[in-house]
């Protein structure tokens, strides 16, 4: 299999052929260049240390609810080894889980995905609905993160929709900006 430039010589480093052998792509004739070579994803790791870190993250993962994670590393442990490790154990275990680094701190949070996933998709009756249900089912106004937790619902549509049930007189609202709380109009 011949690789060449859209035009002949326009670019100095055309790659001249291109060589499968045994899993691995060995690409020569690059002029000036060395070789890349791809070998096939594997990754061992001790045991002992695979089941550390797979009880860690099940532990993690049943204190996540309403909490940061946090992994706080030794001053010997590297960072980014520590979170390659960790996903590596993560997506072995089909666990949904993005693990980040913290500037300025040995650490590492991880954060699991099951809040992102529980939250489908829903047509705006829906989300009007479920707005609606849990305004009419207290007897106190409530802030709209009280009604977007209770309702199980996402931030995305509330301006628009919080704007129509109130256009509408479904919903009336006291006070203004961070203040403000909302009941169901009677």
């Amino acid at each position: 299999m011949r690789i060449m430039p859209a035009k002949r010589g326009s670019c100095p480093y055309a790659i001249y052929s291109l060589r499968y052998w045994n899993h691995k792509i060995l690409l020569k004739g690059v002029m000036g260049m060395g070789k890349l070579r791809v070998v096939p994803k594997t990754k061992t790791m001790d045991p002992d240390k695979y089941n550390e870190l797979r009880k860690m993250l099940h532990e993690a993962e049943q204190m996540a609810q309403g909490h940061k994670v946090f992994y706080d590393l030794d001053e010997k442990e590297n960072r980014l080894q520590a979170r390659r490790d960790l996903l590596y154990v993560a997506e072995r275990e089909s666990m949904d889980v993005f693990v980040r680094s913290i500037r300025n701190s040995n650490a590492l949070e991880i954060i699991f995905k099951m809040g992102r996933q529980a939250l489908k998709r829903i047509s705006a009756e829906q989300y009007r609905s479920k707005v609606l249900d849990v305004l009419k089912t207290t007897e106190r106004p409530l802030k709209k993160r009280e009604i977007l937790s209770q309702a199980g619902l996402a931030v995305a549509s509330w301006n628009v929709l919080i704007k129509e049930l109130l256009n509408d007189g479904a919903v009336i609202r006291e006070g203004k900006k961070g203040e403000a709380v909302y009941l169901a109009a009677s």
